[in-house]
């Protein structure tokens, strides 16, 4: 496991555990997602489809 701070989107200024492994998490918080990086996680909105 690893702590990751994140910098930006619903969650920012919270820590949060993911595993080595993983390339992305989702939150409730927000529709999109947390793409894990070396540097960090990156917020990534999600897409609106064309119903919206």
């Amino acid at each position: 496991m690893r702590k990751i701070t994140l910098k930006d989107g619903p969650l920012k200024g919270k820590t949060v555990l993911v595993h080595e492994t993983q390339t992305s998490f989702t939150t409730h918080a927000a529709p999109g997602r947390y793409d894990i990086g070396d540097k960090g996680a990156k917020w990534t909105p999600a897409a609106k489809s064309a119903a919206n």
